[in-house]
């Protein structure tokens, strides 16, 4: 009772109980008090149901209604035990205090905004209170004749290891409580019957279902797990991005849970899906017109290779001046002009503060540009400035030379201007160097960019095995030639074992001549069964770039190399030793990147 009287403890509390009782606060008009403080309600941030993706030609909202009326009963008050509202007595232990109840699943299952670690999972409630939070149990799935008697978690499985974003909200007013009232009895028939309406009587994972011979799984849990199963970038699984990654969206968890205005509906978020794809296409166009002239000058049998000095003209190239637009008068004509061809950095768009300089958090939104920014005559990677209303924006011109001679990314230059920014701001009130303030920006804004092998190696493991997924239908002409042509006598018993061990079957050939053991074979192998036979692989099959009407042997080559490499680096890296080296882990990330860039499309 002391500790209650503390203002923290009671804050604490306050949280405990609008998370407990958010559906009673936010949708029945309840209210609740601590310490004269009202609680507010803790509601979950999920997509709208308008919001959708296409699987195979069906539309999946990112949020599924539930409502299964299972018909009224009775029930004892004095042992609990169910039975037909007609009776007058009841069966179990002749009672005559019976109450008849309705019996009805109700809810809703949907898709989180945001990725977490611990928040997602299915909320469960009985009489408008929360007894399961965030409960994970209806992402396993047990084979009755599995002599293992193990389960089977079938969500989270895809990058980032461990974060989900399924969430619910389901009301079974039926389902008895243990005695702690801390959870649903699960032996009851009631619990096992909400389960199946949830998530059906089969796996969640279409294939595992299908080798045990279940029927496909149309389960409202199932549905968007089929829907939202993977996280990557983009509308294709409603994911914002900065039109490479992920962005880290924690912050803007934040606002929406602290009542935000703009962060409550999903219309930010939206927009933050939209300017990925606009990045995306942009940088694509760029990589096609640079792969389009690259193949011309490799496939031109005309070309001929000379090794000679430059001239003096040739080294030196004339320097032209760099042509300036009509100058606006104002700084908000020239953000005009430049937001009119800009496109967003989403990773950079969120108020930023820093331990140790004062001031209101800085709220900031980036773009990149592909004209040239000029500014006082001079040209200049980046500009910062300020708009009405106490906002910030900055505009970076990848098309700067630096960025073609140096490796920085935009988003570098952005917060090492941001951090000058904070320290004028500062006025000399504060003795932190521009470096600390710069690198603890990266570390809290710029999470997607770190060089790290517990974030790298999932990565890998993930890209490698969407590959080899896909390999398995361009393998079809011919399935067994790279596991007779390819694989060592070692990599042949490492994927039997593995294919024993996944699909929980001895008849290795079948396997091997279906295709199917292309997703067990070592990452590490990959390489030379794309080098063996690639024209299974390319020409849109599973990389873009052609082949069978490059007729010359050395673009051939070339062509295949530039994949393979890539392919080679993300191998190596879903074993990389504890002891890589970071110039080792910094190539292989961006091989992590570039390969996906080979990979054509896949159609939905």
């Amino acid at each position: 009772a002391e500790r209650l009287t503390r203002p923290a403890a009671q804050e604490k509390l306050r949280a405990t109980l609008g998370d407990l009782y958010a559906y009673l606060l936010d949708q029945q008009g309840f209210r609740l008090y601590v310490n004269s403080i009202g609680v507010k309600p803790r509601r979950h941030c999920v997509w709208s149901a308008q919001r959708t993706v296409q699987r195979g030609g069906e539309t999946i909202p990112a949020r599924i209604a539930i409502d299964e009326r299972l018909g009224d009963l009775a029930v004892c008050r004095v042992c609990g035990t169910w039975q037909e509202p007609d009776n007058v007595t009841c069966e179990r232990c002749d009672s005559g205090d019976l109450d008849p109840r309705e019996r009805r699943i109700h809810g809703w299952v949907g898709i989180q905004r945001y990725l977490d670690s611990k928040e997602f999972g299915i909320d469960f409630l009985r009489n408008g209170r929360k007894i399961l939070r965030y409960d994970k149990g209806l992402f396993q799935w047990r084979d009755q004749d599995d002599p293992r008697g193990q389960g089977d978690t079938e969500y989270p499985i895809e990058l980032p290891a461990n974060q989900g974003r399924i969430i619910g909200e389901i009301h079974l007013d039926h389902v008895p409580v243990i005695y702690t009232k801390d959870s649903f009895d699960t032996n009851d028939r009631a619990w096992r019957k909400a389960v199946q309406v949830i998530r059906g009587d089969g796996p969640l994972l279409p294939r595992r279902a299908e080798q045990l011979n279940f029927a496909p799984n149309e389960s409202p849990l199932a549905r968007l797990h089929r829907g939202f199963r993977r996280n990557d970038p983009g509308e294709n699984y409603l994911t914002p991005g900065n039109g490479k990654d992920r962005l880290d969206l924690r912050e803007w968890a934040t606002r929406f849970h602290d009542g935000d205005p703009e962060y409550q509906d999903d219309t930010k978020w939206w927009e933050a899906v939209l300017d990925h794809e606009r990045v995306k296409a942009g940088l694509k166009r760029e990589r096609d017109d640079r792969d389009a002239t690259a193949s011309a000058t490799l496939d031109d049998p005309t070309l001929e290779f000379i090794e000679r000095q430059p001239t003096t003209s040739e080294a030196t190239p004339p320097s032209r001046p760099t042509a300036e637009p009509e100058r606006p008068t104002t700084d908000a004509e020239r953000v005009d002009q430049y937001l009119a061809v800009a496109s967003p950095l989403p990773e950079l768009n969120a108020e930023f503060k820093v331990t140790g300089v004062g001031g209101k958090p800085v709220r900031l939104t980036a773009y990149r540009l592909e004209t040239p920014l000029v500014i006082d005559g001079r040209r200049v990677p980046v500009w910062l400035t300020g708009q009405r209303g106490g906002t910030y924006v900055a505009f970076v011109d990848v098309s700067h030379s630096h960025f073609a001679t140096f490796d920085d990314d935009p988003e570098d230059f952005v917060l090492w201007q941001l951090a000058d920014f904070l320290l004028e701001r500062a006025q000399g009130s504060t003795t932190v160097p521009i470096s600390s303030v710069f690198a603890e920006l990266k570390d809290r804004y710029l999470l997607s960019h770190v060089i790290d092998r517990r974030r790298l190696v999932p990565e890998a493991n993930q890209l490698m095995r969407d590959v080899q997924e896909r390999m398995v239908r361009c393998i079809q002409e011919n399935p067994a030639r790279p596991y007779e042509n390819v694989l060592s006598e070692h990599e042949r018993k490492t994927t039997g074992d593995r294919i024993t061990e996944g699909l929980r079957t001895a008849d290795i050939d079948s396997v091997v001549y279906s295709g199917e053991y292309m997703r067990y074979v070592p990452a590490t192998a990959v390489t030379r069964i794309v080098e063996e036979w690639p024209e299974a692989f390319f020409d849109r099959r599973l990389f873009s770039n052609p082949f069978s009407a490059v007729t010359s042997p050395e673009a051939r080559r070339l062509m295949v190399a530039s994949v393979t490499s890539y392919l080679n680096d993300v191998g190596w890296l879903t074993t990389a030793p504890s002891a890589a080296t970071r110039a080792q882990l910094i190539r292989a990330r961006l091989s992590l990147k570039l390969l996906p860039e080979e990979i054509e499309p896949e159609e939905q």
